[in-house]
Parts: structure tokens; C-alpha cells; sequence
């Protein structure tokens, strides 16, 4: 738990980037053209991500997430599935004939 007095956490680069795609945001803000890609999950949704489509990392591929109001105050790494769920497949058996 981060200390109140602290505020949120969020990387400076990405605040940089934000700052940039804020002023030449194109009309369609959920194009995956204009996407954000991110590699911090751990940076927190602030208000003005509202309505906005980013890339987040997950350590294999980018996975495609747009943020809505209720994401605002969560970390972005939440929403990112990082593992792959394991699926057990059983295999036929066979039955033997006797003659």
C-alpha cells in the first residue's frame, strides 16, 4: 500500500508520452494506430487516461486494453494477464477387442 501523502505512482516517461499524445490526439482515440504501448504495469490510471486505448506489456505479447472511468485509480498491470491458464488434455483410450 503507497502512502497517501505520496500520491500515485506513475513513471515520468510515460507522463512524457501522455503529454505528447494529449496535444495531437486524433479523433478516433481507440484506433490501434494512436495506441499508447506501456511497459509499466505498475504505473496508476489518472483521469486524464479516461477514453484512451494503450498496449500494455505483459512479458510475452501487448495486449490491447481502452480505459474507462471505473479503471481510473487501479494500476494498469490489473487488467494484463500475465499466465497462461493450464489445460490438462486426456487422451482416448483405447479399447482392446478380444476375439
Amino acid at each position: 500500500m503507497r502512502a497517501f501523502w505520496k500520491g500515485p505512482f506513475i513513471d515520468l516517461f510515460l507522463l512524457r508520452k501522455m503529454r505528447l499524445r494529449l496535444k495531437n490526439r486524433k479523433k478516433n482515440p481507440y484506433s490501434q494506430s494512436s495506441a499508447l504501448t506501456l511497459r509499466s504495469r505498475r504505473s496508476t490510471i489518472l483521469p486524464f487516461f479516461e477514453n484512451f486505448g494503450c498496449k500494455i506489456y505483459n512479458g510475452n505479447k501487448y495486449v490491447w486494453l481502452s480505459t474507462k472511468l471505473h479503471h481510473i485509480g487501479w494500476k494498469f498491470g490489473d487488467f494484463v494477464i500475465t499466465k497462461k491458464k493450464c489445460r490438462v488434455i486426456r487422451s482416448k483410450k483405447t479399447s482392446k477387442k478380444k476375439i
